[in-house]
């Protein structure tokens, strides 16, 4: 909870998009959601795995577009916007007992991601 509380305020400093706990909501400290412009993505993937930096993408691409959805579909919702979102989603390490120092490496990689797209 502590990395994850960390990320949203510190990587929300810098300027990315973190995922709030929902209202009424307990932290789970199982997943970070960073969201940025899609055309970024190969910027913010090339400065992550130059600081060594592992991340994760949790959500490919909408429900809509993966092989199981087929034919099971009613009815498909908000266009290209779901999409246009998960391409935009990258997920830093969180896990239990991050250290203060591991939490630092990966906002001052984060923080080298924004210079780079200034």
């Amino acid at each position: 909870r502590h990395a994850a509380t960390s990320y949203r305020e510190r990587l929300g400093a810098l300027g990315f998009t973190v995922a709030p706990v929902p209202e009424g909501w307990r932290e789970n400290g199982y997943l970070s959601v960073v969201l940025f412009d899609p055309a970024d993505r190969p910027t913010v993937e090339t400065v992550l795995k130059e600081h060594q930096i592992g991340f994760g993408r949790v959500y490919p691409g909408a429900m809509s577009k993966q092989p199981g959805a087929g034919d099971t579909l009613i009815d498909r919702l908000g266009g290209e916007h779901a999409d246009r979102l998960c391409q935009g989603v990258i997920n830093p390490p969180l896990f239990a007992h991050m250290t203060d120092d591991e939490i630092d490496r990966v906002v001052d990689a984060f923080a080298r991601v924004a210079e780079r797209l200034r």
